[in-house]
C-alpha cells in the first residue's frame, strides 16, 4: 500500500513503471533473503532464468511488477476511491 501511495504522486506513466518495478524487485529480493535465512526455505529460485539478480528476482519480473503498479495506480485505485466516495458519510 505504501508503494501505491508514493507512486500515486508520480505524473509520468513510465516513471510509475520504473519506480514500481524497482520497488517490486527489491521487495521480492528482500523477502527471498528473509525467507531463506530466517525460515531455511526457498519458495522461488530464478537460477535458470535470464537476467536473474542474485537468483531471487529477474528483470522480466521487475517489469511485471512495474506494469502491475501502473495498472493499480492509473485504473484500479481511482475506481476504488470513486466507490468509497459513494458511501454516505453518515
Amino acid at each position: 500500500m505504501a508503494i501505491v501511495i508514493v507512486l500515486r504522486r508520480i505524473d509520468r506513466g513510465w516513471k510509475v513503471v520504473l519506480v514500481g518495478g524497482l520497488a517490486g524487485g527489491m521487495l521480492e529480493f528482500a523477502m527471498g533473503l528473509i525467507q531463506e535465512y530466517l525460515l531455511g526455505s526457498r519458495s522461488w529460485n530464478y537460477v535458470n532464468e535470464p537476467l536473474n539478480i542474485g537468483w531471487r528476482t529477474t528483470v522480466p519480473f521487475m517489469l511485471f511488477w512495474g506494469l502491475l503498479c501502473y495498472l493499480i495506480v492509473r485504473f484500479i485505485l481511482p475506481l476504488v476511491l470513486w466507490l468509497v466516495h459513494l458511501i454516505d458519510d453518515t
